[in-house]
């Protein structure tokens, strides 16, 4: 596969469990990506430390506890700087 910059987020809509990749191309692996999710009103609902371990590791997400609605997926890096953004719609 090619390198890409999108975050990839399935199923999509969800019940609010869903799974993300991002490309990561580092030489070495096993380093954490911040998850960071905001709602509909911009509020940070969910901000979660995540182990990358290859190029498109799976990051496997849990908001159920949240409601119905709108997010937006933030993945960052160390050092908070924001690297992909999509949106999810969480549906029961």
């Amino acid at each position: 596969d090619s390198a890409s910059d999108k975050v990839f987020i399935y199923p999509n809509p969800n019940d609010g469990r869903f799974r993300i990749r991002y490309y990561s191309n580092a030489q070495n692996f096993n380093f954490l990506r911040t998850v960071l999710i905001y709602d509909s009103k911009g509020a940070l609902v969910y901000n979660k430390q995540l182990l990358v371990t290859g190029p498109y590791s799976a990051m496997d997400i849990d908001i159920r506890n949240k409601p119905q609605g709108l997010y937006v997926i933030v993945v960052a890096d160390d050092k908070g700087r924001h690297l992909a953004e999509g949106k999810v719609v969480v549906a029961r």
